[in-house]
């Protein structure tokens, strides 16, 4: 005799002796008292109909819960079940043995309400829902269990009309107390179910158990596949030839606003599709969408290293080799030396001609005499005072082109390659307004010059005049 918590099972392996065993067990029964369900006692039962319970677990339904229909009681209990022992339903494949639709309900996509929240914590486990199948002995007892009312009160009556059913031709079912309909049943010939086609394991599969799990997360629904989501219970998965007419519909299409990869991503899950690669197909489309490319924003980051270099040319997209970088170092090189050029050249601070119609305190002092003794030491002196200026000028220097050089995101281009160029102000349009395009193009890189300047062709193979900078170019991707 076997005993799991509050279950007993006597076994014996002569058929003959089991009555005497029998009467033996309620002996001891009587003994202490004890008291046997009949609605869960099953008898003359072979081996292995009966399996090793692993865990028990009960809970008292709440008033609400008592009213939720019978297959939403059942869901309930299969998501306790869930929780309570999370750590076998993570680590195995739990089969779920019942005669109700349980498996069809949890897939269905128009679910609602609490179902929905069930169907997705429970999409997570590998659960395998089979047929139970029936036990003789224990068909009238589920049969009294489950339709018996608290207090009896009329005879039922069975009525069939043997013809038709809602769904098609098949037969119909009713089971009535009085006026009071108990039970219904529809027997139709063109019901439909929702599984997942069988398939093998591939041979080379070196995890078929996490092979299975993953298997499990899809379901096939009038021959289409969907994949269980947590955003909504079913994702229809898509072929590569439907991916590309979804991405380019919900970024490009009429409800389209060229968003970014990510943000395209979760927008197309929540419209309820899905397939593996979508996060990198989605990021894939936004970086190569044309319009995308010659609207996205001017980066302000440096694209090359400072060069220390003698210009030979100019550009007006190039103050530093057109003289107006010149104007600008006449006070940057007072701001790094703390010296003027003109008392770096001269030896002594200059006197501007205002200072000649309305005299200064120093011009009304002149001594020619003393300003000429002055004069001669401040020479003797001044060649120090350039050897000071030049270190903190270097230093300076050094300073600006490291903090210049953290902040580079270096881009380089070969021959060939297709380009966008920036559209400075100095080309644009009239027409050109705040919506417009930032970059023009596409161009393809004709020479490398070096340095971070290329020479550009148009698509046809015309040259571009003057020589680019890369900090105006940009890659295009198509």
């Amino acid at each position: 005799m076997e005993i799991y918590v509050d279950d007993m099972v006597a076994k014996t392996t002569q058929e003959r002796s089991h009555c005497d065993d029998l009467r033996e067990i309620f002996k001891q029964i009587r003994a202490y008292n004890m008291r046997l369900n009949p609605e869960k006692c099953a008898f003359g039962l072979q081996g292995g109909k009966i399996q090793q319970p692993v865990y028990f677990v009960n809970r008292v339904m709440q008033p609400a819960e008592q009213r939720y229909p019978r297959i939403e009681q059942l869901a309930l209990a299969l998501v306790i079940i869930a929780r309570r022992l999370r750590h076998y339903f993570k680590s195995h494949t739990i089969i779920v043995r019942t005669n109700q639709p349980l498996r069809q309900i949890l897939t269905k996509p128009e679910l609602a309400g609490r179902l929905t929240k069930w169907s997705i914590e429970l999409s997570k486990f590998d659960i395998q829902f089979q047929p139970r199948s029936a036990l003789k002995a224990q068909i009238l007892a589920d049969f009294v269990s489950e339709l018996t009312p608290d207090e009896p009160n009329k005879p039922w009556e069975l009525h069939v009309d043997g013809a038709s059913s809602r769904g098609g031709s098949g037969a119909g079912i009713i089971l009535k107390e009085g006026d009071k309909v108990i039970g219904k049943q529809s027997l139709s010939s063109t019901s439909q179910q929702a599984t997942i086609r069988p398939s093998t394991i591939p041979k080379d599969e070196l995890n078929p158990p996490h092979f299975r799990r993953k298997a499990s997360l899809y379901t096939s629904i009038a021959g289409e596949l969907y994949k269980r989501g947590f955003s909504q219970p079913l994702l229809k998965c898509l072929n590569k030839d439907e991916t590309k007419e979804v991405m380019d519909e919900v970024h490009e299409g009429i409800c389209g606003n060229h968003i970014g990869g990510r943000a395209l991503t979760t927008k197309i899950v929540r419209t309820g599709y899905y397939w593996p690669t979508m996060k990198r197909d989605c990021i894939t489309k936004v970086k190569t969408c044309d319009d995308c490319q010659k609207h996205a924003a001017i980066s302000m980051k440096p694209a090359e290293v400072l060069h220390s270099m003698e210009h030979h040319f100019s550009s007006v997209e190039h103050p530093q080799t057109n003289g107006q970088a010149k104007a600008a170092n006449r006070v940057i090189l007072q701001s790094t030396t703390g010296e003027t050029p003109f008392k770096l050249v001269y030896g002594s601070e200059a006197l501007i001609p205002i200072e000649i119609g309305i005299p200064t305190l120093r011009a009304e002092l002149y001594d020619e005499q003393h300003n000429t003794n002055a004069r001669n030491a401040e020479l003797d002196l001044s060649e120090e005072d350039r050897e000071i200026a030049a270190i903190k000028q270097k230093a300076k220097k050094q300073l600006a082109e490291r903090k210049h050089n953290t902040r580079v995101v270096s881009r380089t281009f070969d021959e060939g390659d297709l380009v966008l160029r920036k559209t400075e102000e100095a080309r644009r349009p009239p027409s050109h307004e705040k919506l417009s395009a930032n970059w023009e193009g596409p161009f393809r890189v004709a020479k490398v010059l070096g340095l971070g300047a290329y020479q550009l062709q148009t698509l046809l193979g015309e040259p571009v005049s003057g020589n680019w900078n890369v900090s105006s170019l940009k890659i295009y991707r198509s």
